[in-house]
């Protein structure tokens, strides 16, 4: 249910903060420690944004340098306690069919944490080329909302409204709180003409 696990108006990380972030910090440690050399792990979603409302679903986000991953990396992941999650993400065309052009995976595991806060959650990860969409609006979502004051009360609210009105229905929740976020997707256009 989306209402129940909504974290008040402080925020998630008013009162988790540490919680979350050891977690995520020792779940790094011991993927990255496997993975091939130059693979990255970004902390990403709301509970990277210090303040942010939301559930206590950490997310990750992890970059590895060739795409599709190799047998040991999926292997890594399922030593770690993680599973698939859904469908791979396909490249920018619809119904590609070709294991090349796959861009990203997602991972789930269940946080098993006697005492803490955080048991009963869970651990999401997208694995991701370098090259896939998902890495730039992570990363540019998760930027924009720690150094812009307006996207990041704009987003909020968002997420609180979309919660009130969508209290057992998480699809409906997620694509109401993206629907809130103008100020964000202005900031991305701007930065995406600015790279380009």
């Amino acid at each position: 249910i989306v209402k129940d696990r909504m974290k008040g108006s402080s925020g998630i990380n008013a009162e988790y903060g540490e919680d979350i972030c050891r977690y995520v910090a020792a779940e790094k440690e011991a993927l990255l420690s496997s993975l091939p050399p130059g693979s990255q792990f970004h902390h990403v979603g709301s509970t990277s944004v210090e303040g942010m409302c939301g559930t206590l679903n950490p997310d990750g986000l992890v970059i590895i340098p060739t795409f599709p991953p190799s047998r040991e990396v999926l292997k890594t992941f399922l030593e770690c306690g993680f599973s698939l999650s859904g469908k791979p993400r396909k490249g920018r065309r619809r119904n590609v069919k070709r294991r090349s052009e796959i861009d990203a995976i997602w991972f789930v595991k269940p946080i098993r944490e006697e005492g803490s806060v955080l048991s009963g959650q869970f651990f999401k990860v997208h694995l991701c080329s370098q090259n896939s969409k998902s890495v730039t609006l992570l990363l540019d979502v998760r930027d924009i909302l720690r150094s812009d004051k307006a996207a990041f009360q704009e987003y909020a609210a968002a997420k609180r409204e979309a919660s009130a009105n969508h209290p057992t229905d998480i699809v409906a929740y997620k694509e109401g709180r993206m629907r809130g976020m103008p100020i964000v997707k202005d900031r991305m256009k701007e930065k995406s003409s600015i790279s380009g």
